[in-house]
């Protein structure tokens, strides 16, 4: 039997959104004049693209820079009128006597008596196409990574109050108000409108039969960030199609330049009118391709392309076995914006289906399958009856698939992630308070008692004794032993660590961080030590240290206290602050039978 090419079967299955091929005849911005009017496109509810009228008030060059001029609108029309500049109109076509003149793109102000927009030329959008492929990494020796909330706070828009995009409205699918509520700020900030809706699946057509089946200028369009159990999608507006090539928003998505989201239809439910700022109500629906660019004057889509997404799984289970669950949804792969999706997405399933508020102690382990290597890691999480028990969790899961998606090594393949979580409603937690030692003076290796004071959760006095020893190696003078929790161990290694040095190394390291569960024992003494490249060299002679830090490599190579071996003790209590004993180290010391 003859085979038929899976290029031809991928051609027949996006045939139903092929694209108008005509391009439309233009008008260039030179020749917009003040008092000239049109009308732009938009769908108000539902799938019908319908027209509202504007008048031109003059055109602003170089309001975004150099070349990038904005057509100052007044809105006019029954429906544009009331509701005002709406978010998700961002992309709106907008005519003059017939020639496509721009998109839909901006507001001015807050609160204000007139419908004034900014209306970005198809021309500056239309420059999108001539941008090359997306390069490799740039390389680097050393890398060092930040936490995804340090990077987004640097990503946040700052847009002058007078001149604002037209918001895009963030449509959550399945997530409760409170989890929504403590990203809300940041969503804010980077320019989304925040809106709860119904979930996005393959059977949203079925849900609502309008639903459209392809794009057309002045429908509806959407990025779907994440799509299954739970969605989080995009919308605005179709601006431009010519074959394959889709155009939209008419401002940046997250400005993120090199992307790949998936494109999908929409379906407007309803257009909130608000004073505050009115906005679109909508659900995703037909996936038709990918958003491969996002930038200054436009999103750029590809239809028929397909997107890689990372599969997420979620095995859920209560201490008492009453609410076990498996949660699965897909989340676009993007270095800047996936771990943020990724938090927030987690996080909503774990306070949707632990049967909790506050409080607890959380048993998460997981699998990170990426470029055919399988990463492990294990922690437990617990706080008290006034924290979020989740928040913890998934903000180190987080800050691991930044560090990894943002390397200058190499471009990840992520293939996988399944995570296994276990809640007990009973928190516990103790804090370090003092540790001594059954004397002050010791020989290398000698073995002693430590005792430990904690004040548990319930403000109790626990007292705890090991038997610990010392290093054999361990040279004559003073010796430190510094006890603590895995923050405080992981945050003094931080600082003192420079980098990755390789990809591999990043591998290695991305889930290495110590068990919140465990006692971590470290001794120091006096004698010198360079931390480079990840690594911590140890009584380092003078000779060599020179060498280290010659000019060439002392921007990856940090003096530090020479640390001796460190131990760690497996507890039954999560454990909260560090402590530190001075010991002696002396040839004259007597050991204590």
């Amino acid at each position: 039997m003859r085979k038929i090419p899976v290029y031809f079967l991928a051609a027949s299955f996006f045939s139903c959104v092929s694209a108008v091929e005509a391009a439309e005849p233009q008008m260039p911005v030179q020749a917009i004049q003040r008092g000239m009017e049109g009308t732009c496109h938009t769908v108000f509810q539902g799938s019908k693209v319908e027209p509202f009228g504007f008048r031109v008030l003059s055109l602003m060059q170089g309001m975004l820079g150099p070349g990038q001029d904005v057509i100052l609108a007044r809105l006019t029309g029954e429906k544009a009128e009331f509701t005002g500049v709406v978010a998700g109109m961002s992309g709106s076509p907008c005519y003059i006597n017939g020639k496509l003149v721009g998109a839909l793109a901006y507001r001015f102000g807050s609160f204000t008596k007139e419908p004034i927009a900014g209306i970005t030329p198809i021309a500056n959008m239309q420059a999108i196409f001539k941008l090359p492929a997306e390069k490799e990494p740039t390389q680097k020796q050393v890398y060092y990574p930040q936490t995804y909330r340090q990077a987004l706070a640097q990503k946040q828009a700052q847009w002058p109050v007078s001149l604002q995009p037209i918001s895009t409205p963030l449509s959550f699918g399945g997530f409760r108000a409170d989890v929504l509520s403590h990203y809300l700020p940041e969503l804010e900030k980077m320019g989304f409108k925040t809106v709860m809706g119904g979930i996005s699946t393959p059977g949203a057509s079925i849900a609502n039969p309008d639903m459209p089946q392809k794009l057309e200028p002045g429908g509806a369009i959407a990025g779907q960030l994440v799509r299954g159990d739970l969605s989080i999608d995009g919308t605005g507006t179709v601006s431009y199609l010519e074959g394959d090539k889709v155009l939209a928003f008419g401002h940046p998505f997250f400005n993120e330049g090199y992307v790949q989201i998936p494109m999908a239809t929409a379906y407007i439910h309803h257009i909130l009118a608000s004073e505050a700022g009115s906005y679109k109500m909508s659900q995703s629906g037909k996936t038709v391709g990918t958003i491969t660019q996002d930038r200054l004057t436009a999103i750029y889509g590809q239809i028929g392309k397909m997107t890689p997404m990372i599969p997420v799984d979620l095995h859920i289970q209560d201490g008492i076995g009453v609410d076990p669950a498996k949660i699965h949804f897909e989340v676009f792969q993007n270095p800047g914006m996936t771990p943020l999706m990724m938090a927030m997405s987690v996080q909503n399933v774990l306070a949707s289906r632990l049967n909790f508020n506050k409080g607890g102690t959380l048993q998460l382990e997981g699998r990170l399958r990426v470029d055919g290597q399988t990463l492990t890691y294990k922690n437990r999480y617990s706080v008290s009856e006034t924290e979020d028990v989740a928040l913890g969790a998934v903000q180190d899961l987080a800050n691991a698939l930044f560090t990894l998606w943002n390397n200058p090594f190499h471009k990840p393949n992520v293939q996988q992630l399944e995570i296994k979580a276990e809640l007990q409603p009973e928190s516990r937690q103790s804090m370090i308070r003092r540790i001594w030692a059954d004397r002050d003076d010791f020989k290398p290796g000698d073995s002693f008692t430590l005792y430990l004071e904690l004040e548990t959760w319930r403000k109790q006095k626990d007292l705890r004794q090991f038997k610990l020893q010392i290093p054999e190696n361990t040279p004559y003078g003073p010796l430190v032993l510094l006890a603590g929790d895995a923050k405080s161990f992981d945050a003094l290694e931080g600082s003192v660590e420079t980098g990755f040095s390789s990809y591999q190394d990043l591998l290695k390291q991305l889930f290495s961080k110590r068990q919140s569960s465990d006692l971590h024992l470290l001794f120091l003494t006096e004698e010198s030590g360079l931390a480079q490249n990840n690594l911590l060299l140890t009584r380092l002679p003078a000779s060599v240290q020179e060498l280290l830090l010659n000019p060439e490599t002392v921007n990856a190579s940090i003096p530090i206290r020479s640390p001796g071996s460190e131990q760690k003790i497996p507890m039954d209590t999560d454990l909260s602050g560090k402590v530190l004993l001075n010991l002696n180290i002396t040839p004259y010391a007597h050991a204590i039978n």
